[in-house]
C-alpha cells in the first residue's frame, strides 16, 4: 500500500492548488450557475495531482477530466479560470517527464482537451 502514498512535497503542491483555485472559482471568477458542480470537480481535479509521480497517465486523465471535461459538460468555459489551467499543464508536462511512453500522455492530454471543447461548443 505504500507504494500508492503521495510524498508530502507533491500533497503540498497539490493542496496549494487546490486552495487557489477553489479561491478563484469562488472570488475570482463570474459566479457560474452550476457551482455546486464545479468546484468539487475542479477540487478532484487538482487534488489528483498529488499522484502526478506515482501514477502520472491515471493523475493526467482524471485531472484533465475533472479540470476541463466535466465543467465543459455542464456548460462552463474552464478557460474563464487561471488555475485548472496551470494544473493542467503541470499534469501534462509531469506526465510527459514520468511516464513510460510520454506519446500515450500526450494522446490522452489532446483527446480529454479536445472533448471538453466539444462538449462545450459542439460540433
Amino acid at each position: 500500500m505504500r507504494r500508492w502514498v503521495p510524498r508530502p512535497i507533491d500533497l503540498a503542491v497539490a493542496a496549494v492548488l487546490t486552495v487557489a483555485t477553489q479561491a478563484e472559482t469562488w472570488l475570482a471568477s463570474p459566479p457560474v450557475a452550476p457551482m455546486a458542480v464545479v468546484a468539487p470537480s475542479l477540487a478532484v481535479g487538482t487534488l489528483a495531482f498529488a499522484w502526478h509521480r506515482r501514477a502520472p497517465l491515471t493523475a493526467l486523465a482524471v485531472g484533465i477530466t475533472f479540470l476541463a471535461v466535466v465543467p465543459g459538460a455542464v456548460g462552463v468555459d474552464p478557460a474563464s479560470a487561471f488555475g485548472w489551467f496551470v494544473t493542467a499543464m503541470a499534469f501534462m508536462a509531469s506526465a510527459g517527464y514520468h511516464a513510460r511512453r510520454p506519446v500515450v500522455a500526450l494522446a490522452i492530454a489532446v483527446a480529454l482537451l479536445a472533448a471538453s471543447v466539444v462538449l462545450q461548443k459542439g460540433w
